[in-house]
């Protein structure tokens, strides 16, 4: 029931919209000053088209919280323009996982709770499913950060095989591999527990 009420409840997109942000979120997974600055820029075309755009708020809320974790802008700003996007994406669809991931992050780099962040991070798991980096933060920066390594390869598979052309996520996913002991071997998938 309450899948068929999400459904039921979608909005229409703006399809110039969305192959923005399609575009936007390939920047921005190379990771680099150009790649953000690139899907920055696609971004808040996608939200000129269509203000309402709740994909587009989420991506420039994971650009501009990108943007503190490598440097690139100072990272008060970054945080603050990040969480400011973010409670943008979730006011218009508050069941859009994309927003709860970045959130989650900005609180353990502001405050260091795991406790929230695990809870928002499963709960952008659970309304987004699909969402690689969601997979991939919750593995790498949650259960790789509290030594559950074993957990955070099963997360790191699920977002590799949700994106496999990622870099990022496939070195990640190559990490957590090393990190529990499977000398680059991958393991048959397991879903955590």
């Amino acid at each position: 029931p309450d899948e068929r009420d999400r459904v039921s409840a979608a909005k229409p997109v703006n399809i110039e919209a969305y192959e923005l942000y399609a575009q936007a979120r390939r920047h921005w997974s190379q990771r680099s000053p150009e790649g953000f600055r690139r899907a920055a820029e696609l971004f808040t075309r996608s939200l000129e088209i269509d203000p309402n755009f709740a994909l587009g708020h989420a991506g420039l809320a994971d650009t501009y919280y990108s943007q503190a974790e490598y440097y690139v802008i100072p990272s008060a700003e970054a945080l603050r323009l990040s969480r400011d996007e973010a409670e943008k994406a979730i006011a218009l669809d508050p069941v859009l996982g994309e927003p709860y991931a970045t959130l989650a992050m900005i609180g353990m780099a502001q405050n260091w709770n795991w406790n929230a962040a695990e809870a928002s991070l499963l709960k952008a798991i659970e309304f987004s499913p699909n969402y690689a980096t969601a997979h991939f933060w919750y593995g790498g920066n949650y259960l790789s950060g509290a030594g559950l390594h074993s957990r955070a390869v099963d997360e790191y598979s699920l977002a590799y095989q949700l994106d496999p052309a990622s870099p990022i996520i496939a070195s990640g996913y190559a990490l957590a591999l090393a990190r529990a002991g499977h000398g680059g071997v991958a393991p048959t998938h397991h879903p955590p527990p």
